[in-house]
């Protein structure tokens, strides 16, 4: 009978079951669908794995991936149970817009891994048999091998030539090898002699790993590997090789971890609908539930239709849902198909289903909504019979001064003194406490609004509707509650993508004003496959008659202590002229001083907070010549490295620390009565021997930042766009839900004389009164919210000003305006279809 009674209501409201089960859909199809990825991704590396591990005893590299001299091998040579040594060069190769290759599927391949073999100890040290063509000697020059799949894959064999951007300009290099298909996880490989590829890179002399094969005899070679590590520096990694299982595993683990937690958040975000939707519910049942008492329905009975009312919309939303999410991998496969080749070499496949994730999704999907309806079940069986059926008493107007006023207001005040108090985590925090008591204090702040605010009374039908939401204001409240969440986000999300716009253009005008940049294609510093360019380049830029100064940045992977951190070279005369730093520390010119003398660094506030180092302070850096200590003269930002931990040492010692000496970045000022266009056209024209370079001047470098940091806000004001679809389905269930209760009341109306547009014009007026209300609150709180998290993103180092979000408030009136609007039409469309003889007999 329990059950029954709980189908009959469900199907009896039909658009508030509706609304709120659809809400359970939304989460549901994000666990089930988006984890139904997962098997499919794992299946790809186990395929990738297996046709990638190579039984090498040892791999001698660098924990950061720096390059180190071919000498650092002799130790190796030197002992007798090693048969073979043979030191490699690999490095990521980016091809640049004009020498990526294109596949006969046509897509394009932008990155090779170029690896470097010696021809007399490869072959020996890592077995590969060839498939077609001949092995390197010796005696080759511009040659290499490729992989079966590459040549395929780009429609090219044996005997064919390939261009490849190279430090000293585009090379020609033939196709003399095949070697079997590459793994299905990781990029395309080439193989050329060792002497090529240091040339290529312009690292002659320099390798980044070694590899050896240990005599048979050789027993236990864990502990042999140990014993030869101890004779190297400190920094390098010694072992056998490691196929990448472990991060591989780790992101897959993550990705299903993210998964999980989104579609649980949207979960919640339902289950809090339904939430709200119950307590008025149970409230709107009284006299039913007092009925049912009467007749001999025990308590647990009570409890037993709600909870069942709350796992039906659970069950169907979670089954819903999980088609829903089985469609949606329909359409996600097919697109994200051709990324995954590209990167992989490996069809996706078909999304994969395990039984964990059916209970996964149907726990979640049935357990939440179960969760939420508890509260007022609890309510529905504390209602007593004789109070449920006698005749309810509207008494007056009067707000009630209780418990929970006293707890919201006492949160508040609690968050302003945290917020006078200076501390960033405080801040952050007090906006947190403001949320939680303004929500508290909500029916109060609704009520007392609505007292003082004038309508009217020309216009009857606003004039009812401000009284109608003042006698149901906790109602209201309630669903103006939800507005005010997602206005605060949509608020808080567009004040931090203001001021982190506002904040990066004033780094990128103090470090990136040059007239012209020449820039590698991935417009970072340190971008994976970047070959740079060696000093020839800047010869050929200072040569162009018009061409003033030029300062040349380098880099490397650094680390200090445990930080990971990037490391930039800079020529310090020459940067301070083209560029500069923007100083978290007062000592600008005192640090560009010591920075071209001795071991000293400038560090920027990433570094800083995270390494927990300030002005004076040595910072001992892992190199190439082990553990180093340099002196932090400085902390300072620019606009590319803002947000990482970075370092800035003079171009002499990144050079003796970490072998580098390619630019990567060159800034170029011209002469000030010179033609500018002709000097771009020149740099262009330099720039075609340098395929991974682009030349881009001051103003069109600027509108191409513009243009990036509107895309970036655009998704971020797409992601708050979920945060406000609650909002408007709450607003939707509190109109239908006081439509139904107010059946009687319209009939009454109607019957004396008010017409159907009065009627309309009431339930607009007081949709957009609920929603306005939650406007005017979440805009508070959003504009608190946002200087909050501002002010804690600063304490990572990256120091930003916070911007008032103009464009927030306006966008989040339009949205209270429009979903007042929205949320009306079902309950016009009812309250209009009324008959005013069955609405009067209405109970």
């Amino acid at each position: 009978m329990t059950l029954k009674l709980a189908i009959r209501y469900l199907k009896g409201r039909k658009l508030r079951t509706a609304l709120t089960t659809l809400s359970i859909v939304f989460g549901v199809m994000i666990v089930f669908g988006m984890n139904g990825l997962i098997p499919a991704l794992s299946a790809a590396f186990d395929e990738s794995m297996n046709e990638s591990v190579h039984q090498v005893d040892i791999l001698l590299t660098h924990e950061l991936g720096l390059v180190f001299d071919d000498q650092t091998l002799d130790i190796l040579r030197e002992q007798e149970d090693i048969l073979v040594v043979s030191p490699v060069l690999e490095q990521t190769l980016s091809l640049g817009d004009n020498y990526s290759m294109t596949t006969v599927e046509g897509d394009k391949i932008e990155k090779i891994i170029v690896n470097g073999w010696d021809p007399n100890t490869s072959k020996q040290a890592l077995p590969l048999n060839l498939e077609g063509g001949r092995w390197i000697t010796g005696d080759d020059e511009q040659v290499l091998l490729a992989r079966r799949s590459f040549l395929e894959k780009v429609g090219l064999e044996i005997g064919d030539s390939i261009l490849l951007p190279t430090a000293y300009g585009p090379t020609q290099f033939e196709i003399i090898g095949m070697l079997p298909k590459a793994p299905a996880l990781g990029k395309e490989e080439v193989y050329m002699p060792l002497d090529e590829a240091q040339k290529l890179f312009n690292l002659q002399g320099k390798i980044s790993a070694a590899i050896a094969q240990f005599d048979p005899t050789v027993e236990n070679e864990d502990q042999r590997r140990h014993e030869l590590k101890a004779h190297f520096e400190e920094g390098f990694a010694f072992g056998a090789i490691d196929a990448g299982g472990n991060e591989w595993t780790a992101i897959i683990e993550m990705g299903n971890v993210i998964f999980t937690v989104f579609g649980v958040v949207a979960l919640a975000m339902g289950g809090f609908i339904m939430y709200n939707t119950f307590k008025v519910s149970i409230h709107e049942r009284t006299k039913d539930i007092g009925m049912l008492r009467t007749l001999g329905a025990r308590k647990a009975d009570i409890m037993k239709i709600v909870l069942f009312e709350g796992a039906l919309q659970g069950i169907v939303g979670t089954i819903i849902g999980m088609v829903c999410g089985y469609l949606l991998l329909l359409f996600t496969i097919p697109a994200i198909q051709p990324i995954w080749k590209e990167l992989f070499n490996v069809e996706l496949g078909q999304a994969q289903f395990p039984f964990y994730l059916y209970i996964l999704s149907s726990v979640l999907g049935v357990g939440i909504p179960v969760a939420s309806v508890i509260v007022p079940a609890r309510r529905a069986v504390a209602i007593e019979p004789l109070d449920a059926i006698r005749p309810t008493v509207k008494g007056l107007n009067i707000m009630v001064y209780g418990k929970p006023l006293w707890i919201g207001l006492g949160l508040i005040v609690m968050s302003i003194v945290l917020l006078v108090s200076g501390s960033a985590y405080m801040t952050a925090f007090s906006s947190i406490l403001f949320l939680v008591g303004m929500i508290i204090i909500s029916p109060f702040v609704v009520r007392l609004l609505l007292n003082i605010l004038q309508l009217s009374n020309g216009n009857q039908s606003l004039l009812m509707a401000r009284e109608n939401t003042l006698r149901e204001s906790k109602r209201s409240a309630n669903t103006a509650v939800t507005m005010l969440v997602s206005v605060t986000f949509i608020i808080a999300v567009t004040g931090m993508a203001a001021t982190f716009t506002n904040g990066l253009m004033g780094y990128m005008q103090k470090s990136m004003s040059s007239d012209y940049l020449i820039l590698q294609d991935a417009m970072i510093l340190g971008s994976e496959g970047s070959v740079g360019a060696g000093a020839d380049l800047s010869q050929k830029i200072l040569s162009i008659p018009g061409v003033d100064e030029i300062t040349e940045l380098r880099q490397s992977d650094a680390k200090a202590g445990d930080v990971p951190l990037s490391m930039i070279g800079i020529d310090v005369d020459s940067y301070q002229n083209l560029s500069g730093l923007t100083f978290l520390s007062d000592n600008e010119q005192e640090a560009y001083k010591a920075l071209k003398t001795g071991k000293n660094v400038i560090i920027n506030g990433a570094l800083s907070v995270q390494g927990g180092y300030d002005v004076g302070d040595v910072i001992v850096l892992t190199t190439v010549n082990g553990k180093v200590a340099y002196k932090v003269v400085g902390i300072g930002l620019d606009y590319l490295n803002s947000k990482s931990a970075t370092a800035y040492m003079s171009h002499e010692n990144i050079e003796t620390d970490y072998n580098v000496y390619n630019n990567a970045l060159i800034m170029v000022n011209r002469e000030g009565a010179v033609n500018s266009k002709k000097v771009e056209s020149d740099l262009v024209e330099v720039m075609m021997s340098y395929p991974t370079f682009s030349v881009l001047s001051y103003e069109v470098w600027l509108e191409f930042q513009e243009d990036g940091n509107s895309t970036r806000n655009m998704f971020m004001y797409f992601m708050t766009a979920f945060l406000a679809v609650p909002a408007l389905i709450a607003l939707m269930n509190t109109l239908s839900m006081n439509i139904i209760e107010r059946t009687r009341e319209i009939g009454m109306l109607r019957a004396i004389g008010m017409t159907v547009k009065h009627v309309r014009d009431m339930i607009v007026y007081e949709s957009l009164i609920i929603s306005m209300m939650g406007v005017v609150l979440g805009t508070l709180v959003g504009i608190w919210m946002g200087y909050g998290f501002v002010q804690l993103m600063n304490v990572s180092g990256f120091v930003l000003q916070y911007y008032f979000p103009t464009t927030g408030i306006l966008v989040s009136a339009f949205v209270g305006i429009s979903f007042g609007l929205i949320a009306s039409i079902a309950p016009i469309r009812r309250a209009s279809r009324l008959d005013i003889v069955d609405a009067i007999k209405y109970e």
